[in-house]
């Protein structure tokens, strides 16, 4: 287990790297074994475990989401884990959202983060799309302002159902 010296250091260097859009680093911040964790009912939510899985869903949520870090406000520092207070733009028109980054570092590296937003029913209605019988697809604000009628056939538009991970 991490010493809280190393843990905030290593904090430090992450979210002084994310702030400067330091991708290079930011990826190299991440452990061979990172697990994360998404909260939630977003397509994205679950565990992700390894560098391969992480790097494929964050590529993901950036992305679904448009996300955009404004500022770091924060890092805290524990016995045992470490925590980012974040504030990002999220979603086209934007919106902005505080979240809790929570990590435990092994080895000078992020080995398991837990991400905790704000407002998760927004986060988990990013994923959501409209869809007519033809399936042209829609995300739910464009949906909402055509009256949930599809601009190409005329039909209904209804949410899309969400298929399970095999």
């Amino acid at each position: 287990m991490a010493t809280s010296e190393e843990t905030g250091r290593v904090l430090r260097a992450y979210a002084k790297a994310w702030l400067a859009s330091d991708l290079e680093k930011v990826l190299a911040s991440y452990h061979e074994d990172i697990e994360l964790h998404y909260m939630g009912e977003s397509p994205l939510a679950g565990t992700h475990r390894g560098r391969d899985a992480a790097f494929t869903v964050l590529a993901q949520a950036s992305t679904r989401t448009a996300r955009t870090l404004i500022d770091v406000e924060d890092v805290l520092v524990g016995e045992s884990l470490g925590a980012l207070i974040a504030v990002e733009d999220l979603g086209q028109p934007a919106r902005r959202v505080k979240r809790v980054l929570l990590y435990r570092v092994q080895d000078d590296k992020l080995r398991e983060c837990w991400l905790f937003d704000e407002d998760q029913r927004f986060i988990d209605s990013m994923g959501e799309a409209l869809i007519c019988s033809f399936e042209c697809t829609f995300c739910v604000a464009c949906g909402g302002s055509m009256e949930c009628i599809c601009p190409n056939c005329g039909g209904e538009l209804v949410r899309r159902p969400r298929r399970t991970l095999a």
